[in-house]
């Protein structure tokens, strides 16, 4: 330690070598009330003392080495020459050395946080701990409030400032509980996994382990028995410090898988039987047809499929097994009526009605299906099986029998007759075996001896019927007569006469029964054509008849004369074959003045009767004419003119004028031409008494005021003509112009006021203009109406008056002698 002057206070220093310490006052320091003098003004001399390095020097190190942990006091002292007044010459100074030991900490094991408080052990004692709220001043560590992990801890210990210091490391974790909030129930092996991590209260760090555990999810689908789940937590950082464990036992059933021994099928009156299974530690579910015990009684089962359950487990957790049992229905096989004797020509029997029911089977000769058939099933007594059996495995089968006598006989033959006609004699039937009965199906022709009448038949075929007995048995023939009806060819009236320009006549017609053969001139088949016949009455045409479908059986025939006359010959003219519409014709037929005729005159008009006859045409067309004439003895004939009659079509002449009013301002007026058909005619126009156009449309320009009558007309290229007139008026008219504005500025540019008048319509002798001002003083006064106001007082000022509105008057006349008064205002513009 170097102190450096004098000094006056006790001081303590630190024990460690090469320490130096300093005066407070030094080097002006005065002792007691001496004067400051300068230290090199003065001896020194140190007494002795450990550590004194000069013992005369003005200041001198003191080297102190006290034990290391312990606390030295050393008294130095200085005497001080020469002496200087009021000023002392010795000074002490007590010096406190401390050498304090570094301290060594006793480490803390590593803490969960739920350990109780721990006291740190340091070396020396007595020091101070500090930096780490979980730790007293004493050093008593809390580790519930200590920071989770690693904290670093101060211990300080000493005298003043002369300090040692150390620290140490706390190392705390999280406990983690391994607390359950809950329990698993009883579980079944079918039911869905279970997150064990719901029935604990901390799932930090936690895991399940046990049998049927994985990542934390407990699969039941285990064999039946009770299985122990652990479930383990660590603590955090450190895993192993403080671990915590829980554990749980669950109880799984899984219950075996029964199998029921599959029986039947059975008939419903089979005993009761007892129903087996594997394994057998279950229980049946009872039924109507099923105990508890597993008994089965067919008796009380439905028809058809029963079920039967066998159950193992509990209510919640159990497997099952089922089965079907087939029951069928005894069917009793009982006969309740019998078969009457039968002739194997007998109809089939159905046997259906003679049962209680209809599900078996009959069996035995003449059998198909339910019925009995005695053509198949031989003579004699035949015995019928009927059998029956559950359906579908054929159990409980069940039979009854029958007999039927069955008998036989021979068919009848008769002898096959005919065709007859129906007006042939009557006839005995042959028939063999004898003795029966005949009789006619569908007819009266028959006696039941076997007489037949083809009077009394039915045109057609006759049904004869013939039966015999022998016993049960009925035996019938059958055999058919055909009739043929008797046709008559008799006529029911004569034919003709016939004109030989008659249509052909079907002379069936005239004949009672139509359908036969005709034969004689001029026929084909029964069309008799006067054309090609004989002209006179030398036609003798016959009729023949038969029977049908036999001809050769009842024929029959008549004959007639029929007269054909020739046809007439006549011819017709006209007066005229053309002309404009409308044209009058007259026909008449000079080759006869006998007999009747009608005109058809071919323009649609009613056919018009007489030998002669006038008729008018009006429809332009080419119309045929033909005459219809018949003679004295009714044959007619058909005249035709040689020349068709020819009406031309009259032109429709007509025509417009644009403009409809026509004035002499403006004259020229086009003629639109609206005959018909336009372009099919010729045309003259008549324009007044001015002149003549041939034009189509023509064009014309009126000289004068006036009325002109204008004639068109219209000539076909046959000459046919129209012709139509309009009666054109001219209007006088006129045209003034007043300006309403006008400049005299002397620009030749609308210097002057000046009505203008068209050079046409008016009488400018009689012609007045005078201008006002708008107090009606006159300013202006004109009759020559070529002059205008220029503006100034009477035309006589070279300059205009003032800017303004002005009130005109003019009046005039026109050709018509009409006279007019214009009233207006023009403006005067500068």
């Amino acid at each position: 330690m170097i102190w450096n002057g004098v000094f006056g206070t006790n001081q303590t220093s630190c024990g460690t070598a090469g320490s130096q310490g300093f005066s407070m006052n030094r080097p002006n320091t005065r002792f007691g009330n001496c004067v400051s003098v300068l230290p090199s003004n003065f001896t020194y001399s140190w007494s002795p003392g450990p550590g004194i390095a000069a013992p005369t020097a003005t200041s001198t190190q003191i080297t102190t080495q006290p034990i290391t942990g312990t606390v030295a006091t050393v008294v130095y002292s200085v005497v001080v020459t020469p002496t200087v007044y009021a000023c002392p010459t010795l000074q002490t100074l007590t010096v406190t050395v401390v050498n304090p030991m570094s301290p060594t900490i006793t480490p803390v094991p590593p803490l969960c946080n739920t350990n109780g408080t721990v006291n740190i052990i340091a070396n020396p004692a007595g020091g101070i701990w500090t930096n780490n709220p979980a730790i007293s001043a004493g050093g008593v560590v809390n580790p519930a409030i200590a920071a989770i992990g690693t904290s670093t801890v101060l211990y300080t210990v000493g005298i003043g400032s002369c300090i040692a210091t150390n620290t140490a490391s706390i190392d705390v974790s999280q406990f983690n509980t391994a607390n359950l909030t809950g329990s698993l129930p009883d579980q079944c092996n079918t039911f869905n996994p279970t997150n064990l991590m719901t029935i604990v209260q901390s799932t930090v760090t936690g895991i399940w382990s046990g049998t049927g555990v994985s990542a934390n999810i407990f699969s039941p689908n285990l064999p039946t028995g009770v299985y122990t789940l652990t479930y383990n937590t660590n603590s955090v950082p450190n895993t192993t410090l403080c671990p915590d464990t829980r554990t749980i036992n669950v109880s799984v059933l899984n219950p075996p898988q029964p199998t029921i021994s599959q029986v039947g099928p059975y008939c419903n009156t089979a005993p009761a039987f007892q129903l087996g299974v594997s394994p057998s530690t279950g229980s049946w579910t009872p039924t109507v047809y099923n105990s508890s015990t597993g008994t089965f009684s067919p008796g009380l089962a439905a028809i058809g499929n029963n079920v039967v359950q066998y159950v193992i487990g509990t209510n919640t957790c159990n497997v099952s097994d089922t089965k079907t049992i087939s029951i069928e229905a005894y069917v009793p096989a009982v006969i309740t009526g019998t078969i009457p004797d039968l002739c194997v020509t007998s109809s089939q029997v159905n046997l259906v009605p003679l049962t209680t029911n209809n599900l078996g089977v009959w069996s035995g000769s003449g059998i198909n299906g339910t019925s009995f058939d005695p053509a198949t099933s031989g003579v004699g007594n035949i015995i019928l099986s009927y059998n029956t059996a559950s359906s579908p495995s054929g159990l409980c089968p069940a039979q009854a029998t029958t007999a039927v006598n069955v008998y036989s006989l021979a068919i009848p033959a008769i002898m096959q007759v005919g065709p007859f006609c129906n007006s042939a004699p009557p006839l005995q039937l042959q028939v063999s075996p004898l003795g029966g009965v005949f009789s006619g199906a569908n007819n009266g022709a028959t006696t039941p001896s076997g007489g037949f009448n083809p009077a009394f038949a039915i045109i057609g075929d006759n049904i004869v019927n013939y039966s015999v007995t022998a016993g049960p048995c009925v035996a019938f023939g059958q055999s058919t007569i055909t009739i043929e009806k008797f046709v008559s060819a008799d006529l029911s009236q004569y034919a003709g006469p016939y004109c030989r320009n008659d249509a052909p006549i079907n002379l069936n017609s005239i004949v009672q029964n139509p359908g036969g053969v005709w034969s004689g001139p001029g026929l084909i088949g029964s069309l008799f054509t006067p054309a090609t016949a004989n002209v006179g009455d030398n036609n003798i045409v016959t009729y023949y008849t038969h029977s049908m479908p036999t001809a050769s059986l009842c024929p029959d025939s008549s004959a007639v004369r029929i007269t054909v006359n020739e046809i007439p010959n006549v011819s017709v003219v006209s007066n005229a074959e053309k002309g404009c519409s409308p044209i009058v014709v007259t026909f008449n037929t000079p080759s006869t003045n006998t007999g009747s005729g009608l005109w058809n005159l071919g323009d649609g008009s009613e056919p018009m009767p007489g030998l002669s006859v006038t008729h008018t045409f009006d429809i332009p067309g080419s119309y045929t004419v033909t005459f219809n004439y018949e003679d004295e003895i009714g044959c007619a004939t058909q005249a035709v003119l040689a020349n068709p009659i020819v009406v031309y079509a009259m032109p429709r002449a007509g025509f417009s004028n644009n403009p409809d009013e026509v004035t002499i301002a403006t004259p020229e007026v086009q003629f639109t031409n609206l005959s018909t058909i336009l372009g099919a005619n010729i045309y003259q126009w008549q324009i007044g008494n001015l002149y003549q156009l041939n034009d189509i449309n023509p064009k014309v320009i009126f000289p004068v005021a006036g009325d002109y009558e204008i004639t068109l007309t219209a000539t076909t290229i046959h000459g046919c003509k129209d012709v139509v007139s309009k009666l054109i008026q001219v209007k006088n008219d006129f045209g003034i112009y007043i300006p309403s504005s006008f400049t005299p500025n002397f620009d030749d540019l609308n210097d002057e006021f000046i009505p203008k008048f068209s050079p046409y319509g008016l009488d400018l002798k009689t012609y007045e203009m005078e201008v006002f001002d708008r107090w009606g003083h006159s300013l202006f006064h004109t009759k020559d109406y070529t002059v205008g106001w220029n503006g100034s007082v009477n035309n006589k000022g070279d300059d205009s008056i003032k800017e303004d509105v002005y009130v005109y008057k003019v009046r005039f006349k026109d050709m018509d002698g009409k006279i007019h008064n214009k009233t207006g205002h023009v403006t005067l513009m500068k």
